[in-house]
């Protein structure tokens, strides 16, 4: 049992994204993420965790993903980009870095070859 929930972890894909709020958006922002949280777990199964934070001192922001296998995340980024709420967070925010932390599969790097380049496989580690 350990053993397979372990694989099964290993397969998940985690990104991270780090970004900065626009001077006078702070109040759209969080209510576009309120959007975007209903959206997502409610239309992406795959989606494991997306949890959104803010600094209120400086408009820095991070969100943390985790999705069940590449697949998932493909459907992610491919919701996100032909969906209702891309350009809205665009306009109001401008993101800084994108990692991806995971075994990445050549699909899923090709769907994010236009936001990120930081790819980062898995090499151990443990979940409690």
């Amino acid at each position: 049992r350990d053993l397979h929930l372990s694989i099964r972890r290993q397969r998940q894909m985690c990104i991270r994204d780090s970004l900065k709020v626009a001077d006078g958006q702070l109040e759209t922002f969080k209510g576009l993420v309120t959007e975007m949280i209903s959206f997502i777990k409610t239309e992406e199964p795959g989606t494991l965790i997306y949890n959104w934070y803010i600094s209120e001192a400086n408009h820095k922001g991070t969100l943390l993903e985790r999705y069940k296998n590449n697949q998932a995340a493909i459907k992610h980024v491919n919701n996100f980009v032909s969906g209702k709420y891309v350009d809205r967070l665009m306009s109001i925010c401008t993101f800084e870095s994108i990692t991806i932390l995971g075994d990445a599969s050549e699909e899923l790097k090709e769907t994010l070859k236009d936001f990120t380049e930081d790819f980062r496989n898995h090499i151990g580690g443990f979940v409690r």
